[in-house]
């Protein structure tokens, strides 16, 4: 999921997992987060583990208002 999400942002699955702070990297990870966690149930642990970032920051990402790619995706995949 991460590799294709990272492809169609534009962006490289390895800048997701780095922790950077650049504006279209962190909309991507919030992007994931969304997915991984409120709508494909895994623990925000193993999602920031994964990610590289804190637990903190995954709850925050997936807690926030829901960006409009996550509807669309789930339409489409």
């Amino acid at each position: 999921m991460a590799r294709k999400i990272a492809q169609v942002e534009g962006i490289t699955e390895s800048a997701l997992q780095a922790g950077s702070r650049q504006r279209k990297v962190s909309r991507t990870r919030r992007f994931f987060c969304q997915l991984a966690v409120k709508r494909m149930g895994y623990a925000g642990v193993e999602v920031a583990r994964f990610l590289g970032v804190t637990t903190s920051a995954v709850v925050r990402s997936a807690n926030s208002e829901d960006l409009p790619e996550v509807a669309n995706y789930l339409k489409v995949h």
